[in-house]
């Protein structure tokens, strides 16, 4: 089976907004299909002025047989592996959540040094996807990261705060939902000057539920110097790079509260009548 193509994470460090464009047209027009290459994908545009939101559908991939029986394969060992199940739950083995929110308990308030506190978010880290913006909690841990000879390890009381923080979200992790074939998918992306973030839902009869959390920090220099649109951009791109498996095979909504994303898609994406 070929891998999936995507972008060069090198590139992440000197993307201008012509930058951004391009290579999200080159990656989700052009050669996005690298997996199904003998495949054809069409894109529509659907937008309503009177939602805050703009939508964008994606038609789905008419997956041949050899295609379909390799993603079978993969879904069908992941279930074997305990790591998804054909249900509502994440995860087919709870007792592989509570030893990482056990490890993140035993933690104490106040970490030591910077190797402590790189152990903490590694840990944080697996039980990333339940977290709702979980960049939101790490912002404030990246100057002590940064620790150095000339710039010694200040723990302060917002640090505390901030473990403790964790710690009472991951005592109450949502349940995340698996994508079934039939269900409609919904992407919503959103930055601001610091953060971006993104999730993956599921319609139900009864509104929508929450199948995988995403989202990061921007390095200083992206932080500084890009403008807004590049980081809503780039909260798109991210998104979609971070799950392939759901979005290729599958017709999906993006929901993004920015016209500039909006008007770049509508001209790129070929409108189907």
């Amino acid at each position: 089976m070929q891998e999936l193509k995507t972008m060069d994470i090198s590139e992440e460090s000197k993307l201008s907004l012509e930058n951004v464009k391009r290579l999200i047209q080159r990656n989700f027009s052009e050669n996005h299909l690298a997996w199904w290459d003998r495949n054809k994908i069409e894109a529509t545009l659907k937008i309503k002025e009177e939602c805050k939101y703009e939508y964008v559908r994606y038609k789905p991939i008419q997956m041949n047989m050899e295609d379909k029986k390799d993603m079978q394969v993969i879904i069908k060992e992941h279930i074997n592996l305990g790591l998804i199940e054909p249900g509502i739950s994440a995860y087919s083995s709870p007792g592989f959540l509570e030893h990482i929110v056990e490890k993140i308990r035993n933690f104490p308030d106040t970490l030591k040094d910077k190797k402590q506190l790189q152990s903490f978010l590694g840990v944080v880290n697996f039980a990333g996807i339940f977290i709702k913006d979980l960049a939101k909690y790490r912002r404030d841990f990246r100057p002590l990261l940064k620790e150095t000879e000339s710039a010694k390890w200040k723990w302060e009381e917002i640090h505390t705060q901030r473990v403790r923080e964790l710690k009472q979200v991951c005592n109450n992790l949502p349940k995340l939902a698996i994508p079934q074939d039939e269900d409609e998918l919904v992407v919503y992306t959103d930055a601001n000057d610091y953060r971006w973030a993104a999730v993956l839902m599921k319609k139900t009869t009864t509104g929508e539920e929450p199948c995988r959390y995403t989202g990061g920090l921007f390095t200083e220099q992206q932080a500084q110097v890009w403008h807004i649109n590049e980081k809503e951009f780039f909260a798109v791109w991210k998104a979609f790079k971070k799950w392939p498996l759901f979005l290729l095979a599958k017709e999906f909504t993006l929901k993004v509260d920015n016209t500039n994303v909006k008007a770049f898609l509508k001209k790129q994406i070929r409108i189907k009548n």
